[in-house]
């Protein structure tokens, strides 16, 4: 009797002590600047990720979302950044000001090439829209959106579900949607001609019309030796996925990341959309590739990988490099306040969850973090001959947003 006193006694407490740890006290972060408060909100720990970054070019700013965020509480940003040859800590004291955005738990923005048009998608399947920073109108699905992209007056919504929609920006109103894969849209990219690439979980890249519907085009990404060893069952990767596809207009090429979690076979593929053929394959990657951008001005793509490292690729030699390891990188950072110099701790940098270019130079902005390593970060960083210059660094720390600036230039 004793006996099962004391174990209901033990099963209590242990309950009760869950529970209390569910509710632990809530922390105010406040986005400061020196003295100046611009916003505050209450957060319940400290692993946080920043999921999406985009530069808007006609308002000249940042915006950023983060994930997890309590019920009613902002969870996109926006930093007004209007990039300069004085670019430094000095710039920011007159000019940094965040901003809550809005109150959806957002996983995803993206701008229009004009600036004119931003959209918001949610995870909970709704997606708002803006037009010259003021609500022009919302969309609701009942299904967790995971790709965004524009191109005049159409936008293309990808879902988990594996469903794809295009709607008139103009007429707000939903022109057509059709259903391309068993898993979700990994990616969507912008090609001519109210025309889209498209590619999800499976080894297809299709080529859709906006307006219409209708697939133009198939490819079938795997090789023929590929081919055949799934056939015979010897091929490890039964169910491929594509990560990211980005186009690039001036070179007439389509690039394609590959490998995750039932693939773990990393491989960067070129392709010529003129004769639909691939021209080179990289195989000798460290681990997957999920974020990938075009930098026009360095004519070089960007890209970071699981391991957290930055690379380029050189697409006329094919040249991988520059690598830059942000995790040992960023600790050289410091932070200048009321003239005092103080390094960062050794601060965990999460994931690289997000990548984007500011127009017409080689300023990236890079968004970092993880549900279970923390490190969530807003990393601007330059592209260089022969590495990455990192500019600003913003993180959360002990209940603040600081904006940190190299002590030293870091190479690779």
């Amino acid at each position: 009797m004793f006996f099962r006193f004391f174990l209901h006694y033990f099963l209590f407490l242990i309950v009760f002590i869950g529970c209390n740890n569910d509710k632990a006290p809530i922390k105010t972060i406040s986005m400061i600047q020196g003295s100046k408060k611009f916003y505050g909100r209450p957060v319940r720990n400290s692993s946080e990720k920043i999921n999406s970054v985009v530069y808007n070019n006609k308002t000249r700013s940042i915006f950023f979302s983060i994930e997890p965020t309590e019920a009613r509480q902002n969870s996109v940003f926006e930093i007004p950044f209007k990039p300069s040859n004085t670019l430094n800590l000095e710039y920011f004291s007159d000019n940094f000001k965040i901003q809550g955005h809005l109150t959806k738990r957002n996983r995803l923005i993206k701008s229009s090439v004009d600036g004119q048009y931003m959209a918001f998608g949610s995870w909970d399947g709704d997606l708002i829209l803006e037009k010259n920073a003021s609500p022009y109108f919302n969309i609701e699905y009942d299904g967790e959106i995971t790709s965004l992209e524009f191109q005049d007056n159409l936008i293309a919504v990808g879902y988990k579900s594996g469903n794809i929609s295009f709607y008139d920006l103009n007429h707000k109103k939903k022109h057509t949607w059709l259903k391309l894969f068993d898993g979700e849209i990994t990616s969507i990219e912008s090609f001519k001609n109210s025309q889209f690439f498209v590619s999800g979980v499976n080894e297809y890249i299709f080529l859709v019309d906006g307006y219409t519907g209708n697939i133009l085009n198939k490819i079938n990404t795997r090789t023929f030796k590929e081919k055949l060893l799934i056939a015979s069952g010897l091929h490890p990767c039964i169910i491929d996925k594509i990560n990211k596809i980005i186009y690039i207009p001036e070179k007439e090429q389509l690039i394609t990341t590959h490998g995750w979690t039932y693939c773990a076979k990393p491989q960067i593929k070129i392709w010529d959309v003129k004769s639909w053929k691939k021209t080179f394959q990289i195989d000798n990657l460290d681990s997957q590739v999920y974020q990938m951008i075009w930098a026009p001005k360095s004519q070089k793509v960007i890209f970071a990988d699981e391991n957290i490292f930055l690379w380029t690729l050189n697409l006329d030699t094919f040249h991988v490099g520059n690598k830059s390891p942000l995790s040992k990188s960023i600790n050289f950072f410091s932070k200048v306040n009321h003239k005092k110099k103080l390094l960062i701790p050794k601060y965990p940098i999460g994931a690289v969850n997000s990548l984007d270019m500011i127009p017409n130079t080689d300023i990236i902005i890079v968004g970092l973090g993880s549900y279970f390593l923390g490190g969530s970060g807003l990393l601007i960083t330059q592209v260089n001959k022969s590495d990455f210059e990192h500019l600003v660094f913003f993180i959360k720390n002990n209940g603040s947003i600081y904006s940190f600036t190299p002590e030293i230039n870091f190479s690779s």
